[in-house]
């Protein structure tokens, strides 16, 4: 069998495949659960994002002190260049601050219609 023939039957069971799983509606069921999990993590995020973010740091740290360099001889080690997790907390506390003065902004702009409403 060819190269090209190997192909095309692979093609269609590919196919098969996805005829059978759209048939028993797994597909649309899993895009839904996604589509739910991911609402769900977006929401906790925007409500509590230091909470998110220093377990993030605490899952961070766990990770690193689990290898064979302790986390005390590390940081006792004069730094060069600033790390990547000092690059990602830096990004996003910037982030969190936009984020944070856009919400004001729209709360700033809500007030000032009802209050010319009200005149």
């Amino acid at each position: 069998m060819s190269l090209d023939e190997k192909r095309l039957v692979l093609r269609d069971k590919v196919e098969a495949r996805k005829l059978r799983l759209a048939e028993n509606g797994i597909v649309t069921e899993a895009k839904e659960a996604a589509g739910e999990a991911s609402a769900t993590a977006k929401d906790l995020i925007e409500k509590h994002p230091f909470m998110i973010l220093a377990g993030a740091v605490g899952i961070g740290l766990v990770i690193g002190s689990s290898g064979k360099k302790s986390a005390v001889k590390a940081a006792a080690k004069p730094v060069k260049k600033p790390s990547v997790a000092v690059k990602l907390l830096k990004e996003a506390a910037i982030a969190y601050g936009l984020k944070m003065m856009e919400n004001a902004r729209k709360e700033g702009e809500a007030m000032r219609s009802s209050v010319k409403d009200r005149t």
